[in-house]
């Protein structure tokens, strides 16, 4: 982990970031901290042309606007055309409709005929990388009724953590990306 961590370092690759207000700076400060040079190059104008000379590429359908959704398709088509790798993170997939159909032609369009044309990762809570559109991009599986159970936690303790006080900041009703959002189970859950 350290050697590929000073790899990572030595050569600061430029990523570009499409991700979605709530963690843009959160985003760019893990990007800094590990040695990378996070843009945030969200507009429809400028993010193909950017992803072009990117060493990676973020999507994150967060806070999905009709202007950032016309960003990440000439983003992912220019990444998929240069053979840059890039990252989807499809927040409410599955459970939202317009955001599904965002996947959906996220995923067309980047050209199944160009080899890098699917994302190199899939981050996700189990309900968004099981569903349909998602699970056709790492490898066709199928949105279940109920997603497998992960491996659970005890109740207000983080993994890892040793002290008994430890407590979990609890669930977000905010957020689509909150345990058990799409109306399934997780291990948080219990």
């Amino acid at each position: 982990m350290g050697e590929a961590l000073a790899a990572m370092r030595g050569h600061a690759p430029l990523v570009q970031c499409l991700t979605n207000v709530v963690v843009a700076q959160w985003t760019a400060n893990v990007l800094l901290a590990v040695g990378a040079s996070p843009s945030m190059v969200d507009n429809p104008e400028e993010a193909g042309p950017f992803a072009a000379v990117a060493d990676g590429v973020l999507v994150n359908l967060g806070t999905p606007q009709e202007a950032t959704v016309a960003a990440m398709h000439g983003a992912v088509s220019a990444a998929a055309a240069a053979g840059t790798p890039w990252v989807l993170d499809p927040v409410g997939v599955g459970g939202l409709a317009w955001r599904s159909r965002v996947v959906v032609d996220l995923l067309a369009h980047a050209s199944p005929a160009l080899a890098h044309a699917s994302p190199a990762l899939v981050r996700g809570n189990p309900s968004e990388i099981l569903a349909s559109p998602v699970g056709a991009a790492v490898g066709g599986v199928r949105r279940a009724s109920t997603p497998p159970r992960m491996p659970s936690t005890p109740a207000g303790r983080w993994p890892g953590s040793t002290a008994p006080s430890s407590r979990s900041p609890g669930r977000s009703t905010t957020s689509p990306t909150a345990p058990g959002w799409c109306g399934w189970p997780t291990a948080i859950d219990g």
